[in-house]
């Protein structure tokens, strides 16, 4: 009889939990609302806007997910109007789309990222974090055995927003609709 209120209690945890399972963040994405649209619909439209500015990497339709390969950009299209950059830096864009279903309607999140490649920052600024004078590490401590794509480090660096709003703007456009609010 001791362990019955245990029992209850785990039994009231789980029933509690749902079934569901975890719910997916979309708290650092855009949103945007779409009125009277069905989720078949909007998916495939989600799908074709970003596959129009990226190459897609995942498609799920069951979890609402569509991904874009993450390709390089131009460094100047990236960055904050007047930053200073002493180092060129390569940049690349990668997106990630969701698209849920609610009470008649169809919300469609949207981030795109921006990444900087740091592995030539770090490469250069290496020999300064040492305590030698001479040189001591061998040609694959210098990355000798392996390539420049291989020794890629990309840093998220910020989001794109104005790319962000021409994903939802080629949304809406393919749905030949007007989309509400937040």
């Amino acid at each position: 009889m001791r362990g019955f209120p245990v029992t209850l209690f785990v039994l009231a945890a789980l029933g509690s939990a749902g079934c569901g399972g975890p719910e997916v963040n979309t708290v650092s994405f855009q949103h945007q609302t779409i009125q009277a649209v069905s989720f078949d619909s909007a998916f495939a439209a989600a799908e074709s806007a970003v596959g129009e500015r990226f190459r897609i990497s995942e498609r799920n339709p069951r979890t609402g997910t569509i991904r874009g390969v993450a390709h390089e950009t131009s460094v100047d299209a990236t960055w904050e109007p007047g930053e200073r950059r002493l180092v060129p830096v390569r940049a690349r864009r990668s997106a990630t789309v969701r698209v849920r279903e609610g009470d008649g309607r169809v919300d469609i999140y949207c981030r795109v990222q921006v990444q900087e490649n740091t592995a030539d920052t770090a490469r250069m600024l290496k020999r300064e974090n040492t305590v030698f004078d001479q040189p001591h590490d061998t040609p694959a401590d210098r990355d000798a055995g392996i390539s420049r794509e291989q020794s890629a480090v990309w840093r998220n660096r910020r989001r794109d927003r104005a790319m962000e709003r021409e994903v939802f703007a080629s949304v809406v456009e393919i749905l030949g609709g007007s989309a509400g609010g937040p």
